[in-house]
């Protein structure tokens, strides 16, 4: 508490050019503290966090600059005690605080469109919308898969992996909608020129394991709607989901366009697997077990 009360009186993050910078240089340090705290007590910590955007969501007079980096830092911290453990009892004591946070919240608003994305002010909707979880959480995936890839020496992608697992069993669970992280997963690993390791084909198993079924769904519903969705008559075509997630290098070279979950994507990382199955490489059985999944969906 200590630590947010600080930075909302000294606003650091204006000295950066984007939060992430700010967050990245805390994050070393946030990450050395947390193993001698309980997730339960961290959990303590956050709620108090969620009183004081609640209180700044009210108060008519406050900045909003200040309520977006409150917010930003309330999931910021969130993120970063899921990433420091793949503990299921772990993350469903986070699932809970999540789920019990989209509750509350049923304050008049401070009036300021900007933070509810463009959607209506009514009353409630600062927690049931979680402003800035998903940017938030997309920026930290970016963060720790590029920056974990580039330490000396290499100490693996723990950290991202378990921030996927997270995001995984809170879309499973219902307690927030987070199964566009599987396509950015999908594109990390299968999309771009990287060497491929245990611990990402872990990921992406994991992604088909349980939203397997609706990747595929949505590239087969793409079949559907591309033809009709430009046409005069697209208001009688509903969307199965928006995607926007950019191809990666090798997408792109192989023909993928499209930012969504087309059926060109889901047959490229079909055909991925499929290559590293066959390479004579210590992760061919991760890569064969992932792409049985594919197959049997």
């Amino acid at each position: 508490m200590a630590t947010q009360d600080a930075i909302a009186s000294t606003s650091p993050l204006r000295s950066y050019k984007h939060s992430g910078e700010y967050f990245a240089a805390l994050r070393e340090h946030v990450l050395d503290i947390l193993s001698t705290e309980s997730v339960e007590n961290q959990c303590s910590s956050l709620f108090s966090g969620v009183l004081v955007a609640s209180l700044q969501w009210a108060d008519h007079d406050c900045p909003p600059s200040d309520l977006t980096e409150n917010l930003t830092f309330t999931w910021w911290r969130f993120l970063t005690v899921g990433m420091s453990t793949s503990s299921a009892i772990d993350h469903q004591r986070l699932l809970h605080f999540l789920a019990t946070v989209k509750q509350i919240g049923h304050l008049p608003p401070n009036g300021s469109p900007a933070l509810l994305d463009g959607k209506n002010n009514e009353q409630g909707r600062l927690w049931a919308d979680l402003p800035f979880f998903n940017p938030t959480l997309t920026a930290m995936l970016r963060t720790t898969f590029h920056d974990q890839r580039d330490r000396v020496p290499y100490q693996g992608l723990q950290e991202w992996r378990a921030l996927n697992t997270l995001a995984a069993r809170l879309s499973v669970c219902e307690a927030h909608d987070l199964r566009f992280c599987a396509v950015i997963a999908m594109r990390d690993v299968l999309e771009e020129q990287t060497a491929v390791t245990a611990d990402m084909l872990e990921v992406v198993t994991l992604w088909l394991s349980t939203q397997g079924y609706w990747l595929e769904a949505m590239a087969a519903y793409s079949v559907v709607t591309r033809k009709f969705y430009e046409s005069p008559s697209k208001w009688f075509v509903y969307r199965l989901e928006e995607v926007a997630v950019t191809p990666g290098r090798l997408a792109g070279e192989a023909g993928v366009t499209g930012e969504d979950v087309s059926l060109p994507r889901w047959r490229f990382w079909r055909a991925r697997l499929q290559a590293l199955a066959d390479a004579d490489a210590s992760t061919s059985p991760l890569a064969a077990s992932a792409l049985g999944r594919m197959i049997n969906i």
